[in-house]
């Protein structure tokens, strides 16, 4: 009884043990959390996706590839299963791009919103998202007209260097190089005027300080024939003022009948008007005061007479 006692508890230790190993095998293997279901509809193909590929959302692991197959409806599409946290932040302008993992070529969903679209509500479970063409794709695409097009340049470029047309590109070269050695010598013809721009400028402003200077003198005698005229103008007043009292007095003293004083009121009145005379010379031509009194014109006879002066 013993030992069938103790090959019993042997035996429930044993299949204890495998439970729990497949319980932890099952633990590591298995997901932890909830996850969603999606569907990628590939229109293009999905070279190098394989199942188990990760599923990627801004470049961060959210899921992977459960199942890849043709679609019963329509055969020119792919679908591609995938599970993702049931906390991925997807909207409804979620879209699907295939990228490519280093070196191995091995392809992955690389989930992303399109930019073109608003931001909507949150994915929906078990929703389809649209996979578009990956960059390489679009490369790929584009090859073809690439090629055209770099064909086409050397057409134009090999037609460009036949015959006349290297001529013409040759003389044009040799115009520029002609134009860059021109501007070259401008350059130093200019370098070598620029002490003489300096002395000229230097004398210019010497020139405006004498400028200047004449300025002032020519303000200062126009103020100083300003106030001669006023001399001149006080002189003829009071000529004229010393001529009217000469009057008044030849009639205050000799009265209408002048008699023996006849002389000396005449020689008052010749004063008078030799004052008079002068006070209009003065009038007349004020520069006599520093110049002197003008000559008289030449005579018959003399050195630049001139008959026909009047």
């Amino acid at each position: 009884m013993e030992n069938k006692a103790h090959a019993l508890a042997t035996g429930l230790f044993v299949l204890l043990l495998g439970a729990a190993l497949i319980g932890v095998i099952a633990w590591f293997q298995g997901d932890h959390h909830s996850t969603h279901s999606y569907t990628v509809v590939a229109r293009h193909g999905v070279p190098g996706l394989n199942i188990k590929a990760p599923v990627k959302l801004s470049g961060v692991v959210i899921g992977k590839v459960e199942d890849i197959a043709f679609d019963a409806a329509d055969a020119s599409q792919v679908l591609v299963s995938v599970e993702v946290d049931a906390d991925a932040p997807l909207k409804s302008n979620t879209r699907a791009r295939l990228g490519y993992q280093g070196i191995t070529g091995l392809s992955f969903i690389d989930l992303g919103r399109d930019e073109e679209q608003p931001v909507g509500a949150p994915l929906a479970e078990g929703a389809r998202i649209e996979l578009r063409s990956s960059t390489l794709d679009e490369l790929m695409g584009n090859a073809p007209r690439v090629l055209a097009s770099i064909d086409a340049a050397a057409r134009r470029v090999a037609g460009m260097l036949d015959g006349d047309h290297q001529q013409q590109l040759f003389q044009a070269v040799k115009s520029i190089d002609a134009a860059a050695q021109s501007v070259t010598r401008l350059a130093d013809d200019a370098r070598a005027l620029q002490p003489d721009a300096r002395r000229l400028m230097g004398k210019a402003g010497d020139t405006l300080a004498h400028v200047d200077a004449m300025s002032e003198d020519a303000q200062q005698l126009a103020r100083e024939w300003r106030e001669r005229a006023a001399v001149m103008d006080r002189v003829g007043a009071a000529a004229d003022q010393l001529q009217s009292t000469a009057k008044r007095l030849e009639l205050a003293i000799a009265g209408p009948e002048k008699g023996d004083r006849k002389a000396l009121v005449e020689a008052v009145n010749n004063a008078a008007d030799a004052v008079a005379r002068a006070a209009k010379a003065l009038q007349e031509q004020p520069q006599g005061v520093l110049l002197g009194a003008p000559r008289p014109p030449p005579g018959p006879g003399e050195p630049g007479f001139d008959a026909n002066r009047k």
